[in-house]
């Protein structure tokens, strides 16, 4: 079990000549002295970010409230770690970003992929205009789950939710170096398999290229 560390009060810093804004400061000593309002206005202002960067990775996912409820109970739990106000989204970003990543470890091959070889996961009909989307999303995440979690979550981090490739690197907290390797494993992969499906070939290509 992780230890806990001890939450010393007021440890915002408002630093002199920065663009903090005071009450984002005054919301973060709200969570460490536990005053009332505190958890539920901070939740408001972030629950879309972090809602947001869980979906692109996991899609319409069942498990998605849970993942949401983890976050911000560390969220909560380690509020007096923030030593920087401006830190705030990013430094929720990256607890996001690892709760999504300790389900997918957790997690077994949903059982109509355990034994179906991802070869076959290619087209399935989709006459009615109304679910092509639906069922492009399905194909994707289809290929997104032969991906090995630290692969999976820079690549959807970086081509769904259009981060920056420093951005992607604070968020899963590894080096510049290994985003940009675990990155290209995942576009080889995506791209072997979505080159083999109709519907994702030419869409797949121009997200990939449109991002580089």
């Amino acid at each position: 079990m992780e230890r806990q560390s001890h939450i010393a009060p007021k440890v915002v810093e408002l630093r002199p000549g920065s663009r903090i804004r005071k009450d984002e400061a005054a919301l973060l000593e709200g969570l460490v002295q536990g005053q009332p309002g505190a958890r539920e206005e901070f939740y408001d202002r972030y629950a879309e970010r972090v809602q947001r960067v869980v979906s692109r990775i996991l899609g319409d996912d069942p498990d998605l409230p849970d993942v949401m409820q983890d976050v911000f109970i560390k969220a909560f739990e380690k509020a007096g770690t923030v030593r920087e106000a401006a830190r705030v989204q990013a430094w929720i970003t990256q607890i996001a970003v690892h709760a999504t990543y300790g389900l997918l470890r957790r997690r077994k091959r949903r059982s109509w992929l355990r034994h179906v070889p991802i070869d076959r996961v290619e087209e399935r009909p989709c006459s009615p205009p109304d679910y092509e989307g639906r069922q492009l999303l399905e194909d994707v995440f289809a290929i997104l789950d032969t991906m090995p979690p630290e692969e999976r979550i820079p690549f959807t981090l970086r081509f769904f939710d259009q981060m920056e490739l420093v951005e992607v690197a604070k968020a899963c907290d590894i080096s510049l170096a290994t985003v940009k390797r675990r990155l290209r494993s995942a576009k080889e992969t995506f791209m072997k398999y979505a080159m083999k499906n109709s519907r994702l070939a030419e869409r797949a290509k121009k997200m990939i290229d449109g991002s580089e």
